[in-house]
């Protein structure tokens, strides 16, 4: 309690070295404190000490709590650490933790800035499968992610999902969709037409 209670005073780096003498002395502390030391140094931009952090909790064999995964997605991401944003993500749903839809939104957010939306399909699923968590902005920025990443296939079946639930896709994912079969359709009628009038050498 006092760690934690030191952390929401903003004084993150006290905390740690607290810590670290209770580490030394034998007290081990629950995922929890660790979870507000990682919101503490997430605030103050502090990665290298968060990934301090994260080792101990791995040697600890602390379980990771919701915030916890989600603040080192939020942090692998501005470090470009695709891989383990990825894995993160799978090991938070395939624990049964379901961020809310606002959580959820910037961590989708994190994972399309580095085009790897298909790499979470499963655990998207899973989530549609388990809870109401996804909102219309969650699915938008699948559909929208999806079809950049070259998976239309799945963008279109959320997009059949937004429809299904009478929302109306943003102005963003209109104008791609749109887009999409203006093109299909001059490509139809290039074809119907090389078809029709055969080009001779």
């Amino acid at each position: 309690m006092l760690i934690k209670g030191i952390c929401e005073t903003g004084k993150v780096i006290e905390a740690i070295r607290l810590q670290k003498l209770a580490y030394y002395s034998g007290t081990f502390y629950a995922s929890s404190t660790y979870s507000t030391i990682l919101i503490g140094l997430s605030r103050l931009d502090k990665t290298k000490e968060q990934m301090i952090i994260l080792s101990k909790m791995l040697v600890e064999g602390c379980n990771f709590d919701l915030d916890a995964y989600c603040i080192l997605i939020q942090s692998m991401s501005e470090q470009n650490r695709v891989k383990e944003c990825v894995l993160l993500f799978s090991m938070m749903v395939s624990k049964g933790l379901e961020p809310d839809s606002e959580r959820l939104v910037s961590l989708l957010s994190c994972i399309d800035k580095d085009s790897q939306l298909h790499r979470i399909l499963g655990s998207i699923h899973n989530l549609i499968r388990n809870s109401e968590v996804l909102n219309s902005t969650a699915y938008n920025i699948l559909i929208q992610g999806l079809w950049k990443e070259g998976y239309k296939h799945d963008a279109s079946r959320f997009l059949d999902m937004i429809l299904e639930k009478g929302w109306v896709p943003d102005a963003k994912t209109h104008v791609l969709l749109i887009g999409s079969a203006v093109s299909d359709e001059v490509d139809r009628k290039s074809l119907d037409y090389d078809t029709q009038w055969p080009r001779y050498c």
